[in-house]
């Protein structure tokens, strides 16, 4: 029986947050409607901000644990990628991208995957976890972990077709340094390579900016929807690609 692969929760102390603090708040409520608590007016406000609370942990988790994936295969499905093509996953965590452009890959291909294995960006992260999925999923696609760093990457220009990124170039900081990741996945692209890069937050437009000044061309952006709302709306998703 194959076994089961894992893939970790992103940023895994927010939903532990959202649901906690919900969960806090709810108890409270009940207690203040069942007359446990008294003097206090605000059950019913309390009770729905707990249960608001709740719901935007549950939210997160369901991106983290299957609305990402949903992404990506929706995404990957709209290329026409040739089956031997080279692609660099830069923040690879646990591999999920990997796995889902292994999908449209043959062993004339390859998926470099880079990452420095933080814990905090993405739970039980390690070089170690990711090959085991790798090895666990019996790809027939090559594959390589690089531990670098996304704004130094160690490969020489124009190595890749596609450039792959999911939800971790929000996660470099300053602006300067998030700058110089993109500016490495454009190094490393081939002439006419493609950059996918799925990320959240309000850099979007600080994104398009420097692809822009990099001279990449036919810059797309489009909300990924529900799939990619962390713990609601206010925290969605969007996806970026463009060409060099």
């Amino acid at each position: 029986m194959k076994e089961k692969l894992k893939y970790g929760v992103d940023a895994p102390l927010v939903p532990i947050l959202y649901i906690g603090v919900g969960l806090i708040v709810l108890i409270v409520g009940i207690l203040a409607l069942a007359g446990v608590i008294t003097h206090y007016n605000g059950a019913d406000w309390t009770l729905a901000y707990g249960i608001f609370m709740i719901a935007g942990g549950l939210t997160f988790i369901h991106t983290s644990l299957r609305g990402k994936f949903v992404i990506w295969k929706n995404l990957l499905s709209g290329f026409k990628i040739k089956r031997n093509s080279k692609v660099v996953d830069l923040g690879c965590g646990h591999g999920a991208v990997m796995l889902e452009v292994a999908k449209h890959l043959d062993q004339n291909g390859k998926i470099t995957g880079v990452d420095i294995w933080r814990s905090q960006d993405q739970s039980n992260n390690s070089v170690h976890a990711t090959n085991k999925n790798l090895t666990d999923a019996n790809l027939s696609v090559p594959t390589e972990l690089v531990t670098a760093d996304m704004r130094d990457l160690p490969f020489k220009a124009s190595k890749f077709d596609y450039a792959v990124t999911g939800f971790a170039v929000h996660n470099i900081k300053p602006r300067a340094d998030r700058e110089k990741a993109l500016a490495e996945a454009y190094r490393v692209l081939k002439k006419d390579g493609k950059l996918l890069l799925v990320d959240t937050g309000s850099k979007h437009k600080e994104y398009i900016q420097k692809l822009q000044e990099l001279g990449m061309r036919d810059i797309t952006m489009n909300q990924a929807g529900f799939n990619g709302w962390w713990s609601g709306p206010w925290m969605s998703s969007y996806i970026i690609t463009a060409t060099k």
